[in-house]
Formats: C-alpha cells, structure tokens, sequence
C-alpha cells in the first residue's frame, strides 16, 4: 500500500537523488526544496512511501491563485514505486488538494512521448479526462492542462 505525506527536510537527498536520474528534471536545491516544501507549498510537494515507510516517489507543485491553477513541476518514482502505482496516489492527492482549495485546473509540461505513456493514462484513470494541450511550454515540453471543475 502506498501512503502520501508532506516532504520534509529529511526527505530532500531522496528527491534530488531521484531528480538527477531523469534527464530532462533540473535538480533543486536544499534550499529550492526547503522553500517549496517547508513555506509556500507543503500540501503539494508530496512524497509517496510505501508500507515499509521507504520512500518510492514524489511530486512538487506551485500554485498560481491569480489563475486558479496548481503547476505540477516535477513527478518521479522508483521502479518499486511504479510497481505499486505511486504515481496515482500522488495525483490523487495533489486531486484532493485542488478540489479542497477551489483551484480550476491542473498544469503540467511533458514531453509528448511520456505523455503518451504515462501523463494520458495517469490523468484519465486519476482526473476522468484526457488532458488538453495548452501552449508551447519549454525545451519541446508542451503544456498540458486538466480541469478539475
């Protein structure tokens, strides 16, 4: 079973560690981590452990209230971690969130054969809807946006 809570500081090697194993994520910083995680946005900067207290994956998210819309920036999990679904807890949680603050959407940039694999499949099962690519994003990313209304 797979458990999702706050990422404290004690979790920050773990995300960096995953972070520098996937080619297109910049690693951040302690402080880049302590700042997202311990100060602006501790209810989406989410680590996914499994039922041995491991950690297996995490999410960092900024919200933009002006717009209403929560910007997942980075998602990553182990391959334990994909065995039992992390990713989708995360989202499901992130979900919650949104819903719980009255935000409109869900942002993201992907790569389009990721998105193909994994950010399709994880958003319908998870959000009900296929996401729609919105503008360009960066570096070949486009973004994606879900609505969550």
């Amino acid at each position: 079973m797979v458990n999702v809570r706050p990422i404290t500081n004690e979790d920050f090697s773990f995300v960096q560690k995953l972070a520098a194993e996937e080619k297109s994520f910049t690693v951040p910083s302690d402080y880049i981590l302590w700042v997202l995680t311990q100060r602006l946005y501790p209810d989406v900067c989410l680590v996914a452990v499994s039922s041995d207290g491991e950690p297996i994956g995490y999410l960092l998210g900024l919200i933009n209230d002006l717009e209403g819309v929560l910007f997942i920036w980075q998602v990553a999990v182990t391959h334990r971690g994909g065995k039992e679904n992390a990713s989708i807890t995360l989202l499901e949680e992130v979900k919650r969130v949104v819903k719980a603050r009255g935000l409109k959407r869900i942002s993201f940039t992907m790569q389009p054969r990721v998105a193909r694999l994994w950010g399709y499949r994880a958003s319908k099962q998870v959000l009900g809807v296929f996401p729609e690519q919105g503008g360009p994003g960066i570096n070949g990313e486009p973004e994606y946006f879900v609505s969550v209304e």
